[in-house]
């Protein structure tokens, strides 16, 4: 229940952004969180975005412009996004698959996808997951058909993904630094396509870095995370966080009283083990099992 209420309101929070985009307010949000009012430039209403990155609610501009600004037709239409970048997904391990000669494992990949019981909560709760995992799938795809230099289209889809998910933007350039370690790399060159990709990461976040500078005097400033690390009740997930809790320091926090932090990590490690089950079937970790085997007996030619 908690969960739910909280993704629900992380959702209006992303359509109230991009309706103030489209009205060329700019990032403003009419929803707030009350712990965001303990920061001095975020105390009126409508608030400067300060809970989360700005790549969803730009992103949400598509199907705002598609039903023209009505708001009771808009939850439709970004569920209707979600189901397209759900088809990209698919589209693009398909084609991965394919451009291989792994038919087999093609089937493979698409058989347990399909029969993923939390694929209609990915696409009803309209949020940035399923748009993260395409992004750090063609980063990944484009590593495994063999790529050797990274270099602009790696900045950009990277970039895109550190305007939506900053906490998985570090992904990418680690597979670049292991690309310029293996044997045989051109070091130098792959170094330089590396540097090169992450000036494209900088030009696309960098404007979003200095706006949050010179509001909050942080580059990453972000309510949400601010509760999230402050966070510590005997109850999961614990919602009421929001209404009661200070902000402090996340390395304050870590530095002072660790306890909590390991708490807090172990109380999830229980919930997920506890809770897993239920959403995902036994049968899933066994079609996903056949389809790896599937995959490596189905090759025509091997690499």
């Amino acid at each position: 229940h908690h969960a739910t209420q909280r993704r629900q309101v992380g959702r209006r929070t992303d359509q109230a952004v991009a309706r103030h985009l489209a009205r060329g307010d700019g990032f403003l949000c009419d929803i707030a969180y009350p712990l965001s009012f303990a920061w001095p430039f975020a105390r009126a209403l409508p608030q400067p975005l300060v809970h989360r990155p700005p790549g969803w609610p730009v992103a949400l501009l598509v199907p705002y412009a598609a039903v023209g600004g009505d708001t009771h037709r808009l939850p439709g239409a970004v569920r209707a996004l979600q189901v397209l970048v759900l088809a990209i997904i698919a589209g693009l391990g398909t084609a991965a698959w394919v451009r291989r000669g792994r038919i087999g494992a093609a089937a493979a990949w698409l058989v347990p996808l399909a029969a993923c019981p939390l694929l209609p909560y990915a696409v009803d709760w309209g949020h940035t997951e399923l748009p993260a995992a395409a992004l750090l799938l063609s980063v990944w795809l484009r590593y495994r058909d063999g790529l050797r230099t990274p270099g602009a289209i790696d900045g950009l889809l990277t970039g895109l993904l550190a305007l939506l998910r900053p906490e998985l933007a570090w992904l990418p350039p680690v597979w670049w630094l292991w690309l310029a370690h293996r044997p045989r790399a051109d070091r130098r060159r792959t170094l330089r396509g590396a540097w090169l990709a992450m000036l494209v990461v900088l030009a696309l976040t960098g404007p979003w870095l200095v706006r949050n500078a010179r509001l909050a005097g942080n580059p990453f400033f972000s309510v949400q995370a601010a509760a999230e690390v402050a966070k510590d009740t005997r109850t999961w997930p614990g919602y009421e966080v929001y209404r009661q809790l200070e902000p402090q320091p996340a390395w304050h926090l870590l530095r002072d009283d660790p306890l909590p932090v390991a708490r807090k990590t172990a109380r999830g490690l229980r919930f997920f083990a506890r809770e897993l089950p239920g959403l995902v079937p036994w049968a899933l970790p066994v079609l996903l099992l056949a389809g790896a085997l599937a995959g490596r007996r189905s090759g025509l030619r091997r690499r």
